[in-house]
Protein backbone atom coordinates (compact mmCIF):
# COMPACT_ATOMS: atom_id res chain seq x y z
CA UNK A 1 0.00 0.00 0.00
CA UNK A 2 1.54 3.36 -1.01
CA UNK A 3 2.27 5.81 1.80
CA UNK A 4 3.00 9.54 1.60
CA UNK A 5 4.70 11.26 4.54
CA UNK A 6 4.58 15.05 4.56
CA UNK A 7 7.59 16.66 6.24
CA UNK A 8 7.05 20.25 7.33
CA UNK A 9 9.74 22.86 6.64
CA UNK A 10 12.64 22.67 9.06
CA UNK A 11 16.07 21.18 9.64
CA UNK A 12 15.78 17.66 11.07
CA UNK A 13 18.76 15.97 12.72
CA UNK A 14 17.54 12.40 12.19
CA UNK A 15 18.55 8.97 10.95
CA UNK A 16 15.64 7.56 8.96
CA UNK A 17 15.08 3.91 8.14
CA UNK A 18 12.38 3.00 5.65
CA UNK A 19 11.55 -0.69 5.61
CA UNK A 20 8.55 -0.83 3.32
CA UNK A 21 8.19 -0.14 -0.40
CA UNK A 22 6.13 2.57 -2.10
CA UNK A 23 6.91 5.41 0.31
CA UNK A 24 6.95 9.06 -0.73
CA UNK A 25 8.61 11.65 1.48
CA UNK A 26 7.11 15.02 0.58
CA UNK A 27 8.50 18.37 1.72
CA UNK A 28 7.41 21.89 0.86
CA UNK A 29 10.74 23.18 -0.43
CA UNK A 30 14.20 21.55 -0.64
CA UNK A 31 15.88 24.71 0.63
CA UNK A 32 13.68 24.69 3.75
CA UNK A 33 13.06 20.97 4.37
CA UNK A 34 16.39 19.38 5.27
CA UNK A 35 17.11 15.95 6.73
CA UNK A 36 20.64 15.63 8.04
CA UNK A 37 22.86 13.67 10.40
CA UNK A 38 26.48 14.12 11.44
CA UNK A 39 28.04 10.66 11.74
CA UNK A 40 31.33 10.18 9.91
CA UNK A 41 33.29 7.12 8.83
CA UNK A 42 36.40 7.73 10.95
CA UNK A 43 34.48 8.36 14.17
CA UNK A 44 35.56 5.95 16.91
CA UNK A 45 32.58 4.10 18.40
CA UNK A 46 32.36 3.01 22.08
CA UNK A 47 33.76 -0.43 21.22
CA UNK A 48 36.93 1.20 19.82
CA UNK A 49 36.40 0.55 16.12
CA UNK A 50 35.77 3.12 13.40
CA UNK A 51 32.15 3.68 12.43
CA UNK A 52 32.79 3.12 8.70
CA UNK A 53 30.66 4.43 5.85
CA UNK A 54 27.91 1.80 6.20
CA UNK A 55 26.83 3.25 9.56
CA UNK A 56 26.89 6.93 8.53
CA UNK A 57 23.61 7.09 6.63
CA UNK A 58 20.96 9.77 6.91
CA UNK A 59 18.37 7.70 5.01
CA UNK A 60 18.56 3.89 5.01
CA UNK A 61 16.27 1.94 2.67
CA UNK A 62 15.70 -1.64 3.78
CA UNK A 63 13.15 -3.76 1.95
CA UNK A 64 12.96 -6.53 -0.62
CA UNK A 65 10.88 -6.70 -3.75
CA UNK A 66 11.09 -6.36 -7.49
CA UNK A 67 9.00 -3.21 -7.73
CA UNK A 68 9.99 -1.45 -4.53
CA UNK A 69 10.15 2.33 -4.80
CA UNK A 70 10.89 5.20 -2.45
CA UNK A 71 10.70 8.73 -3.74
CA UNK A 72 11.15 12.18 -2.31
CA UNK A 73 10.08 15.59 -3.49
CA UNK A 74 11.18 19.00 -2.32
CA UNK A 75 13.50 17.61 0.39
CA UNK A 76 17.27 17.95 0.76
CA UNK A 77 19.32 15.14 2.35
CA UNK A 78 22.71 15.97 3.85
CA UNK A 79 25.41 14.03 5.64
CA UNK A 80 27.57 16.50 7.47
CA UNK A 81 31.29 15.77 7.58
CA UNK A 82 33.52 17.02 10.38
Amino acid sequence: MPVTIHIAPGRYHEKLTISQPHVTLMGDDASNTILTYDDYAREIMPDGIKRGTFRTYTLFLYFLGLYSKVSSSFIAFFSLIQ
